[in-house]
């Protein structure tokens, strides 16, 4: 059952000259910038163009699956395959990326962060990409390569499935999103039950702009009738086209993968048929076959455009650096080397307000954690006498059942309850902070562009640090550490006691013991929740530090090199200045020719801010 609404988004199918001109033309284009770059003090972008590049002569259509924690992601990529190759279960599982390609032989690579790759079988897949096997990615797994000898995945069809966006652990959440600007397609996994929530919406806008096509499962539909099926769909594509605006062209596919693994296993085509397996992977198929070329070619057009902009940059400021007279560069040089000085004492000062911050934060979650703590015991004192006060427990053995019975099962929902509160306010207190970071972090690289226009009449203006580079605000805690417990009775030897005396002892020792659960589970929950504060605030402060280092490191360094070259033969420097002539009149025909020929909004992305 596919529904279909007209209103979602779609996204400009590519650059129209690309389009009239063919791959040739837009690989001819990356290839082009990659040279350029090569030339030049670019940081990591002749290596991004490099990749580019590669990616692009591969022709391989980046199907990349997504979706929150226990969504279903990788039975659905199972469904799709027709096996269960990957682990599946209730707690968080997938710890790394993990790629899937046709191979006529079955295998499994594990690459690692330091560039080793090791072949294993595929039944240890499992100690490499889940959190059982490989607890916070200790064995500091890069991504898994499987191949399989799959006529769903054919020679020209990548599969991926990522560690879920805003799963319990935080560099789940770090991997995925250093993976979304190879996506092609995303297909973005939800659930009927709970319905599309705040968090998921974030996330598809996120995904959207790096996607050529955007496909949403509805998963789970197993455990529910068609009409609750068809009210969650019109409810989830109404919540989406409120994210991704009115003229969004959203294709929801409602889907057991449950059914469909059990009808291929089975031989049961009328179990698979009815899962809606099929009707999305004709739709998939139908990508392949029909949209690929544009999809691929629109995805690296995005990347191309980002591009242009980094590199004119740093290409403007040679040609500055080097028309200047050498004693002049001289000047120039150490007069920025004294600012980054000075700005370095600003830095200094930014992150001592960003720590006083984390600092008041912490202490906020400890007064609350107090708070809670203080109120909930109390409450549960009270519910406990009240429980007591409310029959005639002569028989004290009945009575320390119903208060063993109270205990199990309020205080695990009390801590949940304070627990979802929690997480909603940290949640937004940390994506203030980050807000509050960037500000900070873009106003001293502001700094710096005005001094580069200031001394040499160009800078890196507009080039700005942008949200991607922050931690995921939505924090999670460590579901393997459940609010279960083994709760023994309290009676023993009272139960034997008279009544009177025997229910206060009762009670008495319940109410240590509910007192302790609560202090001993809360405890837990304000000791996480204080890791992940610290952990994102060291993030912001190597955000903070890398930005600022990354752009001092190529001013001076374009500063050294035309130094340098200044040094060199008059005739060598005017080579040099000639060849970046070139270049500059290069990147600004490639800007021209895709401005001119694009659609009018593909092209505010290639607009120097």
């Amino acid at each position: 059952m596919l529904l279909r609404y007209p209103w979602s988004i779609r996204y400009v199918r590519g650059v129209e000259c690309l389009r009239c001109n063919g791959r040739h033309m837009l690989s001819e284009t990356i290839e082009e910038l990659h040279r350029i770059a090569a030339r030049y003090d670019c940081g990591g972008l002749e290596e991004s163009l490099r990749e580019l590049h590669e990616l692009f002569q591969m022709d391989m259509l980046r199907v990349v699956v997504v979706g929150e924690f226990k969504k279903g992601k990788s039975t659905f990529i199972n469904a799709i395959l027709g096996e269960e190759l990957l682990p599946t279960g209730m707690v968080p599982l997938t710890s790394a990326i993990t790629v899937i390609r046709y191979s006529d032989t079955r295998y499994c690579h594990v690459h690692f962060q330091n560039g080793k790759i090791t072949s294993v079988a595929l039944q240890q897949v499992a100690d490499y990409v889940t959190e059982a096997g490989n607890p916070a990615n200790e064995k500091a797994v890069s991504f898994v390569e499987i191949g399989i000898p799959s006529e769903v995945l054919g020679g020209d069809f990548l599969l991926v499935d990522t560690p879920g966006i805003a799963s319990v652990f935080e560099h789940n959440t770090q991997e995925t999103r250093k993976y979304l600007d190879r996506v092609d397609v995303a297909i973005v996994v939800l659930s009927i039950d709970p319905p599309v929530t705040r968090d998921e919406l974030n996330l598809v806008k996120e995904v959207a702009p790096y996607a050529g096509k955007l496909l949403f499962v509805l998963n789970k539909t197993d455990r529910f009738s068609r009409e609750q099926v068809q009210e969650s769909a019109s409810f989830t594509c109404s919540m989406l086209r409120a994210a991704l605006g009115d003229k969004a062209d959203i294709e929801i596919y409602p889907v057991s993968s449950l059914d469909a693994l059990r009808g291929q296993a089975g031989g049961d085509n009328t179990l698979y048929e009815g899962s809606g397996m099929k009707e999305l992977m004709g739709r998939i198929e139908g990508l392949r076959s029909d949209e690929k070329a544009g999809i691929v070619m629109d995805a690296a057009a995005r990347k191309v455009a980002s591009s242009i902009t980094a590199l004119e940059s740093v290409v403007r400021l040679t040609r500055a650096t080097l028309v200047l007279p050498q004693e002049t560069l001289r000047e120039a040089g150490l007069s920025m080397s004294r600012f980054f000085e000075r700005l370095k004492k600003e830095k200094e000062l930014h992150l001592f307000r960003l720590k006083g911050k984390g600092e008041t934060l912490t202490q906020e979650l400890n007064n609350r954690w107090q708070d809670f703590e203080i109120r909930a015991i109390a409450d549960m004192k009270r519910r406990l006498r009240c429980l007591a006060d409310s029959g005639d427990f002569e028989n004290l053995a009945v009575l320390d059942e119903r208060l063993k019975r109270l205990i199990k099962e309020q205080v695990p929902e009390d801590i949940e309850k304070w627990q979802r509160l929690m997480e909603a306010w940290l949640k937004e207190a940390i994506s203030v902070l980050g807000a509050e970071t960037l500000a900070d972090l873009n106003e001293l690289l502001s700094m710096i562009d005005v001094e580069t226009q200031k001394v040499f009449g160009t800078s890196f203006q507009g080039i700005k640090a942008d949200a991607t580079l922050l931690p995921d605000p939505r924090l999670y805690l460590d579901y393997s550490e459940s609010t279960a417990f083994f709760l023994p009775g309290a009676g023993g030897i009272i139960r034997f006691l008279p009544a009177g005396i025997g229910r206060d002892m009762l009670i008495s020792r319940y109410e240590d013991r509910a007192s302790a659960l609560l202090r001993r589970n809360a405890g837990r929950i304000r000791h996480s929740l204080a890791e992940r504060i610290a952990a994102s605030l060291e993030r912001f402060r190597e955000v903070y530090e890398n930005q600022i280092e990354e752009r001092k490191h190529q001013i001076l360094g374009i500063i050294s090199s035309s130094q340098q070259q200044l040094e060199k033969e008059e005739a060598l420097t005017k080579a040099r200045l000639a060849e970046v002539d070139a270049d500059l009149a290069k990147v600004a025909r490639i800007r021209e020719r895709i401005m001119t020929d694009s659609p009018k909004q593909y092209s505010q992305m290639f607009e120097r801010k």
